[in-house]
């Protein structure tokens, strides 16, 4: 518990993608406490000596058999956090697309050519060249960007990526337009492609927050930033160094490393036409359809900005998918296992109930006894991984960017409650059926 309150308590110095990560490990040792304090309650239980009504008699017997009480417990717990922890994590990649702090930079198209556009397409020769005369041009806003290729270090290529495809930007142009730069922070990621390294290191941002930690498994930083080799078309090998990333978690530059234009020409001086754009516009639709028709001869392909993120995410969700749909096994195979445990604690016990009908205790009285010792632990574990899971959760309730299913949450809970009421229901039921004398005689 100590340790879930220190990192709950280290959240407010980490950086955005990391909270997830906190809150969930916070969530999972609160889910560990939970359980320790159920074992403590189960060991006083035991002991008790009090007054004694119907209700309180049957909790007592909770702690007849500890361990055997506590896995009952530790499997709803368990469950109900798995489940619920990761259906909070599924994301609207759509939700806020049109900010600039999200992971389109507010830009409404990706576009990328086959064969470079020898000049910027805002610029009057692109105009010129490809007829770019229209209304809907004039109106657009438009962002040329270099490509030199290289690994895909994307969530597509499950290699390990060595040089990673290469993009020169215009550090002024985007941080003239606020694009992806964190919410709410006046810290501009653009500035770093103009720091100062020594030995000719070239300063370089990675696409985003899961390429550098996963695609490319490197630091970053202007002191700690880790390093990638490249060869220029002279045949020298170079290094970029990670002096940061782009602080949305998911951006359209996945898999991307980018570095200021000036020194990609210095690099590349060969490849001086363009291959990436991204566009805004008051009718994105219409200037798709424009830019696809009007550079038809260098294969431009145009896709929505939202649309190029949500597939990225598609790989995440993938696994998020599959992960619920194992825990959601793991719930039902624990069910299960919850049957047999209450079937086997009654089942052992029915020379016990065969004294209470003895001395006078008419069968609904007994059957109260049942149901009140396993609906506690049924409540209990339920209630340690609902408190956990909401933990782990909290992230993504405040986030407007997450879709939380909570229909579908709800539906969970109540399942779960369900399935273990019944069950007790079940095994109360067993535990008084046919002849009770045999049971009496063996206690």
């Amino acid at each position: 518990l100590l340790a879930a309150l220190v990192l709950v308590g280290s959240s407010s110095r980490a950086d955005t993608h990391q909270i997830v990560m906190i809150f969930f490990g916070a969530g999972f040792l609160l889910l560990l406490s939970g359980i320790g304090f159920a074992r403590m309650w189960l060991r006083r239980m035991s002991l008790a000596e009090s007054s004694m009504s119907l209700a309180r008699l049957g909790v007592r017997n909770a702690g007849r058999v500890p361990a055997r009480s506590l896995s009952v417990i530790g499997l709803l717990a368990g469950g109900a956090f798995i489940v619920l922890a990761v259906s909070s994590m599924q994301e609207d990649m759509t939700a806020n697309a049109d900010k600039s702090w999200s992971g389109t930079g507010g830009f409404d198209l990706y576009a990328s050519s086959t064969v470079p556009v020898p000049d910027a397409l805002n610029s009057d020769e692109a105009r010129e060249r490809f007829g770019l005369r229209d209304e809907i041009f004039d109106s657009m806003e438009l962002v040329s960007i270099k490509e030199h290729a290289g690994d895909d270090a994307s969530c597509f290529n499950l290699n390990r990526a060595q040089a990673p495809i290469l993009l020169g930007v215009g550090p002024a142009d985007l941080s003239e337009q606020g694009a992806f730069q964190a919410k709410g922070s006046v810290e501009d990621p653009w500035r770093l492609l103009e720091t100062e390294l020594p030995d000719d290191v070239i300063p370089a941002l990675a696409g985003d927050a899961n390429t550098a930690m996963w695609g490319l498994e490197k630091s970053v930083g202007t002191v700690k930033g880790g390093t990638i080799a490249y060869r220029d078309e002279r045949g020298e090998v170079f290094e970029v160094k990670l002096v940061g990333a782009l602080p949305t978690r998911l951006s359209v530059f996945q898999g991307r490393v980018l570095i200021s234009a000036k020194h990609f020409v210095e690099r590349f001086p060969s490849e001086e036409g363009y291959r990436v754009f991204l566009a805004k516009s008051p009718d994105p639709d219409a200037l798709r359809h424009a830019l696809t028709r009007k550079l038809e001869r260098v294969g431009l392909e145009v896709q929505p900005a939202s649309q190029r993120l949500a597939e990225f995410y598609s790989v995440e969700s993938s696994y998020l998918r599959m992960f619920l749909v194992l825990g959601g096994l793991g719930v039902l195979l624990g069910s299960i296992g919850l049957g047999v445990v209450l079937m086997r604690n009654v089942l052992e016990r029915r020379g016990e109930f065969a004294v209470l009908r003895a001395v006078g205790y008419s069968r609904p009285m007994v059957n109260r006894v049942v149901i009140a010792e396993h609906w506690a632990l049924v409540i209990f574990g339920l209630a340690i991984g609902l408190v956990a899971a909401l933990v782990s959760m909290w992230p993504n309730l405040r986030s407007a960017s997450v879709e939380i299913p909570l229909g579908w949450m709800l539906m969970i809970v109540v399942g779960l409650l369900a399935i273990g009421l019944g069950w007790t229901a079940l095994a109360a039921r067993s535990a008084l059926r046919g002849g009770l004398v045999d049971a009496l005689r063996r206690e």
